[in-house]
């Protein structure tokens, strides 16, 4: 946790370890099982301990991130709806 982290990140990882989610090892987060975080961000600030956007953040092994395959979806469909026409 970095010292400029909002308090509500380190609530929220003190209720994943208590509810059995995650645990810290070797001065690592630990995921036990699997949990659904409500947002991409949500996710990274948990993981990195201090404010992130996982939209941009978040990124696959081709170095894509979460907007933009959102935006490659959203050309592929909309160039599908125009062969509908």
């Amino acid at each position: 946790m970095v010292p400029s982290a909002p308090a509500s990140i380190g609530k929220q990882r003190d209720a994943l370890k208590t509810e059995g989610v995650i645990t810290t090892k070797d001065g690592e987060l630990v995921f036990l099982r699997d949990h659904l975080f409500s947002s991409p961000s949500a996710a990274g600030c948990v993981l990195t301990g201090r404010s992130t956007n996982g939209r941009t953040g978040w990124r696959n092994a081709s170095g894509q991130s979460i907007n933009d395959l959102e935006q490659l979806a959203l050309a592929a469909s909309t160039t599908a709806d125009e062969g509908d026409v």
